[in-house]
């Protein structure tokens, strides 16, 4: 009786507050980003890559038809004008832009030396450059974002300015830990 007595009460007519569930935060009306704390968080959508067998197949039929030929060195262009910088696509005598005559063609060193860098091992995991291509390819179309990351040694003048610096080995970034150390970095740079 006394639970029918409160629940018809002239008190409960004229509330002043609205009460809001404890479950999950309740925002006020107005322009604001949804909480999505409770959602999927990016662990659990790889356990899910790995768990789901047409998700994993997917993935794996994705990433086998994109390395089928493996990889292929291309230039970045034909000639390069000295003076502006301007990259030409297709052969020229002169520059578009400036119509400097003073271009260059791409540096074949480059080559040898992205080719000896990437013909073993490229780190202390003994991987393989394709390997850690893989890895990324895994990374874009399970979390749509993937990190390479290049250990580098540099080399210092008397002025401790930078003057080279070598690759010395390359790893793929877990996309999880590296999205919350740039949130943290940009929480950071905000305030």
């Amino acid at each position: 009786m006394a639970e029918g007595k409160r629940r018809f009460s002239v008190a409960n007519l004229f509330r002043r507050t609205t009460p809001k569930p404890a479950d999950r935060t309740i925002f006020n009306p107005g322009i604001q980003e949804k909480d999505t704390s409770y959602l999927l968080t990016s662990p659990i959508i790889y356990h899910i890559a790995q768990q789901s067998v047409i998700v994993r197949t997917c993935v794996t039929q994705l990433k086998n038809e994109v390395f089928r030929r493996g990889y292929l060195w291309e230039e970045k262009f034909v000639k390069k004008c000295e003076d502006c910088g301007k990259e030409h696509s297709s052969p020229t005598e002169a520059c578009v832009d400036c119509e400097s005559t003073n271009l260059s063609k791409p540096n074949p060193d480059q080559l040898k030396y992205a080719h000896k860098f990437l013909e073993g091992y490229v780190n202390k995991s003994e991987q393989l450059y394709i390997d850690v291509l893989k890895e990324l390819e895994d990374d874009l179309n399970i979390m749509d974002d993937a990190y390479l990351v290049l250990v580098k040694e540099y080399f210092m003048d008397n002025d401790n300015s930078i003057r080279m610096h070598r690759i010395k080995e390359v790893y793929r970034g877990d996309p999880v830990t590296m999205h919350r150390e740039r949130c943290r970095w940009l929480h950071l740079f905000e305030a």
